[in-house]
């Protein structure tokens, strides 16, 4: 299981939003699409909106959402009991790596 995370700032929120409803549009093989999270929350440094999805898809979606996320930045880490390894050793990131709160994380 992977979660898939796009960031955006004041300024892109209408980009995040087209993508938003552009995933529900195009049927992408994702097992849960999480609301706009306005806010930053947890290790997340930006407001963002989340992904759940199976492995066997993480490819396919990081083409499209590279494709289509402009200068949005996208992290993807698997869902494990490390988190910090899984957002850091384990990240893959499209576009610019942000800092994210590693403090909030347990090892």
């Amino acid at each position: 299981m992977y979660h898939v995370h796009v960031y955006y700032t004041s300024d892109s929120k209408a980009l995040a939003e087209t993508i938003h409803r552009k995933i529900l549009k195009d049927e992408l093989p994702i097992e849960r699409l999480g609301f706009m999270q306005n806010e930053p929350i947890g290790p997340h440094p930006q407001a963002m909106f989340q992904m759940q999805l199976i492995d066997c898809y993480l490819m396919d979606i990081l083409e499209w959402l590279d494709r289509h996320r402009q200068n949005l930045s996208v992290l993807a880490h698997p869902v494990c009991e490390n988190e910090l390894k899984a957002h850091t050793e384990e990240a893959i990131w499209l576009g610019e790596a942000l800092p994210l709160r590693l403090d909030y994380l347990p090892s």
